[in-house]
This record gives C-alpha cells, structure tokens and sequence, in this order.
C-alpha cells in the first residue's frame, strides 16, 4: 500500500506543477553522465529564458537511458517564482512517468498478496 500512496504523491507533485508552471521554449546544452559505471542515463543540462528575460541554466533532476541531445530544442515548464525550478516537459523528466511506474508496481505486490492470501499461487 505504501508504493500505492507514495506513486500517487508522485502524479499528484507532477500535475501540480505542470499545472503552475510556465512553459517556454528551451536548448539541450549538455549531458551529465550518471557517476554509476553500470548505468547508461544521463541527466540533460537546459538553457531558457524566463518570461522576464532572465536567463537560466538547469541540469534535471531526472536521468533518461535516452535523454534528448545537445542542441536539441525542447519545451520548459519552470516555477515562476524560482525559475530553477524547471524541468523539460515530458513525463519522464516531470515525474510523472515514475509515478505512474510505482502504481503499477505497488497494484502488482497487491495483487500478488491477494492470490497468494487466497491459495491461488
């Protein structure tokens, strides 16, 4: 049940944000590899301006298998009272993607408990 509640968290964080968050266009400039020699993600590095002309630079929060490449452009969704606060719009580096993931995992231990409870397994 505790995978049920922290992935509905997770959706409910993700679609409070994208709902308050301003979207501009932005520029893939980097990629930071993980520190994990076993892992093939990397975290994109974006460039936008804010709707007031200032401009920012973020490395996500989120690493990807196949994140997009530099100088690809993509859509930025940033809280407009900290710009740093950003994040590319899609559900992977929103969050949501991982929400949705730990449901599913959460629903799977669930039913796993239930036909194990009833002799089915």
């Amino acid at each position: 049940m505790a995978l049920l509640v922290c992935g509905a968290w997770i959706v409910i964080n993700a679609r409070r944000f994208r709902a308050r968050a301003v979207r501009v266009p932005g520029v893939i400039t980097g990629l930071v590899r993980s520190s994990d020699p076993d892992s093939p993600t990397c975290r994109p590095v974006f460039r936008f301006t804010t709707l007031e002309g200032h401009e920012v630079e973020v490395t996500s929060g989120f690493g990807e298998a196949h994140p997009p490449q530099p100088g690809d452009r993509v859509t930025i969704l940033y809280n407009p009272r900290k710009p740093r606060k950003a994040r590319i719009d899609t559900s992977g580096q929103t969050g949501s993607a991982m929400g949705w993931i730990v449901i599913g995992l959460g629903l799977l231990l669930v039913a796993l408990g239930v036909l194990s409870a009833l002799d089915v397994l």
